[in-house]
């Protein structure tokens, strides 16, 4: 089921192999945003974040679309999250500040 693709999903993006976490990240966002049009994706696997552009699936007229910025990271444990949380949403704000549309 979906449901469970998306968990197995989850789980690969924190798997020892770099590969596997580039992925299963790139799986996920393109699974979440399947009826957008995601333009282009940057993984930092090391750092678990991924940044990426999408706009509506093309229509007739698909020059007036505008474009949004979406960025996603994964905190190592809720144990850390009290360290780790102002970091990340410093970081996402530094993406998302350069745009005038997110996710």
């Amino acid at each position: 089921s979906t449901f469970i693709n998306a968990n197995l999903l989850l789980l690969l993006m924190y798997d020892g192999n770099e590969l596997i976490r580039r992925v299963a990240m790139e799986l996920y966002i393109r699974r979440v945003y399947r009826s957008f049009s995601v333009k282009n994706m940057t993984i930092e696997a090391d750092d678990l974040a991924v940044q990426w552009t999408f706009s509506l699936r093309d229509t007739v007229d698909c020059s007036n679309l505008p474009i949004r910025n979406g960025y996603m990271i994964l905190l190592p444990s809720l144990e850390t999250m009290k360290e780790t949380l102002p970091i990340a949403m410093s970081r996402a704000a530094r993406v998302l500040n350069k745009s005038s549309g997110f996710s």
